[in-house]
């Protein structure tokens, strides 16, 4: 977890007066909400090629990965290198 993540789970935590456990679900709730909504949104764009969209979307589902899943990209043993040889 990044600092910036920790710090957002312990203002959640202080606002709501809930535990981390509670704070992590509702974070989780959140994430699967937000990627409805970019899922929904991208429907409804018509002024956008669909293959460019994709490589926007693509990008952000990059992005998630490598600075959420175990934190790949900053550590060297990280399970970046794995992502990139399944790909190929």
């Amino acid at each position: 977890m990044n600092k910036g993540y920790v710090n957002a789970i312990n203002y959640y935590m202080k606002q709501h007066g809930i535990t981390k456990e509670e704070a992590n679900i509702e974070f989780e709730k959140m994430i699967g909400n937000i990627n409805k909504i970019v899922n929904e949104e991208c429907f409804k764009i018509t002024n956008i090629s669909r293959p460019i969209l994709n490589q926007i979307i693509g990008f952000g589902h990059l992005l998630d990965v490598l600075y959420t899943a175990d934190d790949v990209f900053n550590h060297r043993d990280g399970k970046f290198k794995d992502y990139i040889f399944t790909l190929s």
